[in-house]
């Protein structure tokens, strides 16, 4: 059995409506507990597991339905899986990217008796935008934002994601679609660029650079290597060094180490032209909107100049790109309140349509009862 990590964000008495989402991606595996109660979805606690040391997750599943029971009492009545690769078979199955295992709808369903519902984490991301109170987002370049105007999602982390969200006007909310535009050829503009592209393509040892190469951990990891024969080595060389190119050490000694800070300055200027091709393709009048785990961590390093010049850097829509507004968003656990608010939202179309099957949320048992 693996043991997770649990962090506890509300303590309540009683819960009325407990609902339980994942976010399942190639770093971590987070389960959260959300109760709606209240106008927004409240996220009580959480389990985070390393994905990496997962080989079963029907097994990890089941897992945290008895610890629930048993260590909370709480018997969850729905599920919702965020997940990190395109979802096939009409919804119901997905090869998780970055990792050696799938997720099975159907059997995921029969081992615990309820329904479960898979949705694409970028997807999951956008629907969570709406849960999350003001101070989750950092202005990083101011706009006019349009009402109901397209939004662009985007966010690096173990890869790259993305997604456009339209305003449904029947169903009165932004609907999310998912995307795969990380696996997308990367764009350059300047020799070191070039350069950067066949270090990386000689790393990877293959012809193709997409986005997710550069805008991710190991995107951070590939830049700062890339950059070793030109800046002398230093104690942070060092530290980094040891522990093996942490992209994390890389970020938190930016404002440090002239070798770091111009691997973020190009990481960034990456992020920024990645954001303004996406915010050219859907005319995202609604505003750009940055997640993941690197957005989350380092605040300070979207805030630069850096972003924002590479951002409007368009010789013929200038203007276009100006009054779109960016916000990063800091809620790491933003795509749990997304899957949660999506389940709520299938559940209520379910009953509108009048479909028995899917019209009661069925509690979901631990094993053995």
């Amino acid at each position: 059995m693996i043991h997770p990590q649990e962090r506890i964000y509300h303590t309540k008495k009683e819960i009325n409506k407990p609902i339980l989402t994942a976010d399942i991606g190639g770093t971590n595996t987070t389960f959260g507990v959300l109760d709606e109660s209240s106008q927004r979805l409240e996220l009580l606690f959480s389990l985070q597991y390393q994905s990496s040391e997962i080989s079963n997750f029907l097994t990890v599943v089941q897992e945290v339905l008895d610890y629930l029971h048993k260590q909370h009492q709480i018997f969850p009545q729905c599920l919702c899986l965020a997940v990190a690769g395109p979802i096939t078979q009409k919804g119901r199955f997905c090869k998780i990217t970055n990792l050696p295992w799938t997720i099975d709808a159907q059997l995921i369903e029969k081992q615990v008796g309820a329904t479960v519902l898979l949705i694409n984490d970028f997807e999951a991301i956008g629907y969570g935008i709406e849960e999350l109170p003001a101070k989750d987002f950092i202005l990083i370049k101011k706009g006019t934002k349009r009402v109901h105007g397209t939004r662009a999602l985007l966010g690096a982390g173990t890869d790259l994601g993305k997604s456009i969200l339209i305003w449904n006007e029947k169903q009165n909310y932004y609907v999310p679609h998912p995307s795969e535009g990380g696996h997308g050829d990367v764009a350059v503009q300047n020799e070191q660029e070039y350069e950067l592209i066949k270090f990386i393509q000689k790393q990877n040892k293959h012809q193709q650079v997409t986005w997710g190469d550069i805008l991710s951990g190991r995107g951070i990891k590939a830049i700062y290597s890339y950059l070793k024969t030109v800046y002398p080595s230093t104690s942070y060389t060092l530290e980094i060094e040891q522990e093996k190119f942490s992209p994390a050490l890389i970020a938190a000694y930016h404002t440090k180490d002239k070798h770091c800070a111009k691997t973020m300055e190009l990481f960034v200027r990456f992020y920024a032209r990645c954001a303004k091709n996406f915010a050219l393709d859907a005319l995202t009048w609604g505003g750009v909107y940055v997640a993941g785990g690197i957005a989350a961590k380092n605040k300070d390093i979207f805030e630069t100049y850096h972003f924002t010049d590479e951002f409007l850097n368009n010789r013929q829509l200038p203007e276009v790109l100006a009054p779109i507004p960016i916000y990063a968003i800091t809620n790491y656990n933003v795509s749990l309140y997304g899957a949660g608010r999506h389940m709520l939202n299938s559940i209520s179309r379910n009953q509108k349509n009048e479909t028995p099957s899917r019209s009661k949320l069925r509690g979901i048992k631990p094993s053995g009862e």
